[in-house]
């Protein structure tokens, strides 16, 4: 979160990953959102295929190295697949970036893949690791989205709310919004509100069958 608020102009290269897609999601938007004046641009952002990589892992460089027609800052966001591209990483480690950010979505993967080592090793690079909420990233997560809503919450429901969130973050947020707009205008959120709207997103073990 502190490298969110702040991201070190030093180290450009970023790669995200861990088993919550939807914190991997969240965060990748907002470092996209922050390296570039518009992120629908498709002259600032680039998108790029992990797997695609693989078979030219160069052209991360290239991308990374190209000028924009317009001026102004680029990102590069890059979906991993199962196919490796570290040597795209290590030659681009090497390089003299400048103006443009590289972001890189993944899920779980294991100390010794090549990607992960890739980004650890590299000093112009950075891994974070994206894990389920705690509860206390949680109890952040709801106050935080009240907060926007300026709705207060009843004990015993934040209870029960704190028992449905949890399994991937942009599940729990968006049931938070839905609450949210549910009780929108009525100042406290009651149990009933929690039980009559809320899904259960603590665990989403459908997620693995159906990517």
């Amino acid at each position: 979160d502190a490298f969110l608020a702040r991201p070190d102009a030093g180290r450009p290269i970023i790669l995200l990953y861990g088993p919550d897609a939807g914190l991997v999601r969240e965060r990748a938007d907002a470092l996209v959102a922050s390296a570039v004046d518009d992120p629908n641009d498709p002259f600032s952002l680039v998108r790029l295929d992990g797997d695609g990589l693989s078979a030219e892992p160069s052209r991360l460089v290239d991308e990374a190295m190209t000028i924009p027609m317009f001026g102004g800052r680029r990102a590069i966001r890059v979906r991993a697949g199962s196919k490796n591209f570290a040597s795209g990483i290590d030659t681009l480690a090497d390089s003299s970036i400048k103006d443009c950010r590289v972001v890189i979505e993944a899920g779980e993967l294991r100390p010794e893949s090549p990607l992960r080592k890739a980004c650890e090793r590299a000093r112009t690079a950075v891994a974070i690791a994206c894990y389920p909420d705690t509860e206390r990233d949680l109890a952040r997560l709801i106050d935080e989205e009240l907060r926007t809503s300026s709705l207060r919450i009843a004990a015993d429901a934040r209870a029960v709310l704190m028992s449905l969130l949890g399994g991937d973050r942009q599940a729990s947020r968006n049931e938070l919004r839905k609450l949210a707009l549910y009780a929108h205008g009525r100042g406290e959120i009651e149990l009933d509100d929690v039980m009559t709207v809320v899904s259960d997103a603590s665990e989403l073990k459908l997620d693995p069958i159906v990517d």
